[in-house]
């Protein structure tokens, strides 16, 4: 879409969702990024109608898998916070 922005619901969330994962905010004075807000998530499964008959759509989340050298890896999903917020993108 050369501008999603006219585009449907579905569309905007999509591209909104993109934007903010892909160009996250910067936190104030630190070298570290803000993730998206889980609204912006939420906003994309409701404008697009996702429905998984599992409950595996999920905006938050944490992931741990324990690596081969006994270190851990976690891996978070969008942030809890709906936007506007401080703490997130989005």
């Amino acid at each position: 879409y050369e501008k999603p922005w006219e585009a449907d619901e579905c569309v905007q969330a999509v591209w909104k969702m993109a934007c903010y994962t892909h160009f996250p905010q910067c936190k104030e004075n630190e070298a570290s990024y803000l993730r998206p807000c889980a609204s912006a998530c939420e906003g994309y499964l409701h404008a697009c109608e996702v429905n998984c008959c599992d409950d595996g759509a999920k905006c938050s989340f944490t992931h741990h898998k324990k690596m081969s050298d006994g270190t851990v890896l976690t891996e978070e999903g969008y942030d809890l916070h709906s936007a506007p917020s401080p703490h997130c993108t989005g």
